[in-house]
């Protein structure tokens, strides 16, 4: 799951993230699996990565236990900000891959507009 909720076309590392995949990787108890991905095509549609030459690699970091956050709400703990916790974990586990060591993610707020994150 793309934490932007879309693909990111961007020169950009992550455009503004969204909570989801972080709600459900805790809501089903998952492995968290961070990986960079590096010389993927995109043509604008879903499947016209299929259609294109390419030499992409992945790079895999270490796994997260989702169900560690779960077990935290259980015991009354702030669901909304776990699951932030965990977002931004990812988020920097990822740019930890990309050589970002200091990436800071820019969370989407409530009234968060795709289009305007991703410029022409």
């Amino acid at each position: 799951m793309f934490p932007e909720g879309r693909i990111n076309t961007t020169d950009r590392l992550f455009i503004p993230v969204r909570p989801g995949a972080a709600l459900v990787a805790i809501k089903t108890r998952a492995i968290v699996l961070p990986c960079y991905l590096t010389g993927a095509p995109y043509g604008g549609t879903a499947w016209s990565p299929l259609l294109m030459p390419a030499k992409v690699s992945v790079q895999y970091g270490e796994t997260i236990d989702a169900a560690l956050y779960a077990d935290r709400i259980e015991a009354g703990e702030d669901e909304a900000a776990l699951t932030r916790e965990l977002l931004i974990r990812s988020l920097k586990a990822i740019a930890r891959l990309a050589g970002e060591e200091g990436f800071e993610p820019e969370l989407a707020g409530r009234n968060w507009n795709p289009k305007a994150a991703t410029p022409d």
